[in-house]
């Protein structure tokens, strides 16, 4: 939606280049429509499976994926964790099957390793943007990287 409107925008500032414009939208349309299909093929395993948040940063891509967030680290968005607080998080887990514990690089991973520890859940840190790992090196390959993290916790929790 968003390279559509830039698209349309640009046309209208610079006319002159309009059929260019058109040109790199149709291409970019028709390999991110590819790319979407290919990602959702490759997460279809991942649908219903239960993680845990450090934060709830993750929310529009464990919806798009269909996957639930059944704790988070934080007691309330941005307070860091307590004792009392994950040992909450480590009694509402349980024995639920939860494929990983997510966290993005910049976050302390001090309570998920605690929690990793006590429950056998890995760890899983997710780049949150693009440069957020080494594979992340633009918005396809941020996608590839976060997909394919997600998927190995699944095969690991299986």
């Amino acid at each position: 939606i968003i390279a559509g409107v830039l698209k349309d925008r640009l046309s209208q500032i610079d006319s002159a280049n309009a059929s260019g414009y058109a040109a790199s939208y149709s291409a970019f349309k028709t390999k991110w429509n590819a790319a979407m299909q290919a990602w959702e093929a490759k997460a279809a395993a991942l649908k219903g499976a239960n993680v845990v948040v450090y934060h709830n940063s993750w929310s529009y891509l464990l919806n798009w994926l269909g996957m639930n967030s059944i704790a988070s680290l934080e007691p309330k968005p941005g307070i860091p964790p307590t004792a009392s607080h994950l040992e909450k998080v480590l009694n509402d887990v349980g024995n639920k099957q939860v494929v990983g514990i997510l966290v993005a690089p910049f976050e302390n991973g001090d309570a998920a390793k605690w929690l990793s520890e006590k429950t056998n859940i890995p760890t899983m840190s997710l780049p949150f943007t693009v440069g957020g790992n080494a594979q992340a090196v633009d918005l396809y390959s941020l996608f590839d990287s976060s997909i394919s993290i997600l998927s190995q916790g699944k095969v690991k929790g299986e």
